[in-house]
């Protein structure tokens, strides 16, 4: 210990339950009022299936552009025969 600091310092986390006030709602419960046609989401869904929509078209995206780069491999390929 530095000859400055004498006194020891161990944090304390409290990890209980916090108490809801009624201002926590599940992702279920909450709906979505505003269409987000851009990633499939249509108003009236719960944000859980507004988030399970922004994945799966996330896994389109990538799907895409694997498929590019690997064109752009190919293509790279054929343009160097």
């Amino acid at each position: 210990m530095n000859e400055e600091c004498k006194q020891k310092n161990i944090p304390k986390v409290d990890n209980s339950a916090m108490d809801c006030d009624g201002n926590y709602m599940g992702s279920d419960c909450v709906i979505v009022e505003k269409v987000l046609d851009y990633f499939g989401s249509r108003a009236g869904k719960s944000v859980t299936d507004v988030l399970e929509d922004l994945v799966e078209k996330n896994y389109e995206f990538n799907k895409q552009i694997s498929k590019l780069e690997n064109e752009v491999k190919r293509l790279k390929f054929l343009n160097k025969k």
